[in-house]
């Protein structure tokens, strides 16, 4: 006689009653899908914070750059440039939250933007984390599934 949990044939493991193998495998999709879905929206974020990580290097090398000339180019949209004279080359105006954007020395204005890097590389490495938690728990579904599935 079979037990609870055991093949309802006693032999080969794979006739579970109450089909429960059926429960453990929808399940196991569903758990399957869940962790896809979560990895895709963890790269997309993550593609997210590697462009600020570009945008932020590109400004901080602008940046250093008004200490070396007082012209730069200022893009106005679709690869067009133009040509400007830096009146102050000594401060910039910094955007600090909200919208709200405040003059900074430009000494002050590279710490900002090396703290920014700080933050957003934090926040990648959280994600790069995540990101391959979400993949172990993908392969270890997969694993269980097919292992389910060859019995």
């Amino acid at each position: 006689m079979a037990g609870k949990d055991s093949c309802e044939c006693g032999d080969c493991g794979s006739h579970y009653k109450g089909g429960k193998k059926d429960e453990e495998l929808a399940r196991m999709e569903y758990d399957y899908r869940m962790f896809q879905q979560r990895a895709g929206e963890l790269q997309q974020q993550l593609q997210q914070i590697q462009a600020l990580l570009a945008e932020n290097d590109a400004a901080s090398a602008a940046v250093a750059e008004l200490e070396k000339s007082d012209e730069l180019l200022v893009p106005l949209g679709s690869g067009v440039m133009a040509k400007a004279k830096v009146a102050d080359k000594h401060v910039v105006l910094v955007e600090v939250g909200g919208r709200v954007i405040t003059e900074k020395k430009i000494a002050d204005a590279l710490a900002s933007l090396v703290q920014k890097k700080e933050r957003l590389s934090k926040a990648a490495e959280g994600m790069q984390n995540e990101l391959m938690s979400a993949g172990r728990s993908i392969q270890a579904i997969e694993e269980k599934a097919a292992s389910i599935q060859g019995q």
